[in-house]
């Protein structure tokens, strides 16, 4: 049934079904069913393996785990993950207009479709030349560009803290000196009235 050699999956479908009281032709049956998730699913599909499949298949896996809903939710979380791409790239084209007519947020939609489709189209280029690489080289990068946002948005958060403190009345603001470290906020006491 393995063709080549056998996977751990298929190794332990095996083994599941040489314990219960399956019979060949039910194997079969299930193998014949079940086709590429033959041994990381069950029938019914209540109980998967997510890690034998391939990554895009392991969100509908858990999914259609769900029993009863499963369908509803694969079908559901498509939808929202479409809806969600579209909005990303409605905003990401809407800036790109922007900056392409020197700030002018009232441009034609002609304009605005004009770098919406050409905004898929790269997209799509860049997928379809390098295949699955090229996303994990996308998520890569995009994870890369945020890291030196986090250590802004972290020096944000102690200056809102030390502006709180300024209002509250805790610290003066006319003061020469900065007196306010800056793992102050991890050891704050609880505001109490």
């Amino acid at each position: 049934m393995c063709e080549g050699e056998c996977n751990s999956c298929s190794v332990s479908t095996i083994n599941r079904a040489a314990v219960s009281n399956k019979t060949f032709q039910d194997f079969l049956d299930e193998f014949g069913s079940l086709g590429n998730d033959f041994g990381s699913v069950n029938m019914d599909r209540s109980m998967s393996k997510p890690s034998c499949h391939i990554m895009v298949q392991m969100w509908f896996d858990v999914m259609r785990s769900v029993k009863g809903l499963g369908m509803f939710l694969s079908i559901f979380s498509l939808f929202a993950m479409v809806l969600y791409f579209i909005t990303s790239s409605d905003s990401g084209s809407l800036i790109i207009d922007c900056l392409a007519t020197n700030g002018d947020f009232d441009s034609s939609p002609l304009l605005k479709a004009f770098w919406a489709i050409m905004e898929g189209v790269t997209a799509t280029a860049l997928i379809v030349a390098g295949g699955e690489a090229s996303l994990m080289a996308v998520q890569t990068m995009a994870i890369m560009s945020a890291s030196p946002m986090t250590v802004a948005i972290c020096l944000i958060c102690v200056s809102a803290w030390r502006a709180l403190k300024v209002t509250s009345g805790d610290i003066d603001a006319s003061e020469s000196c900065f007196p306010f470290q800056l793992f102050e906020p991890l050891g704050a006491a609880p505001y109490n009235k």
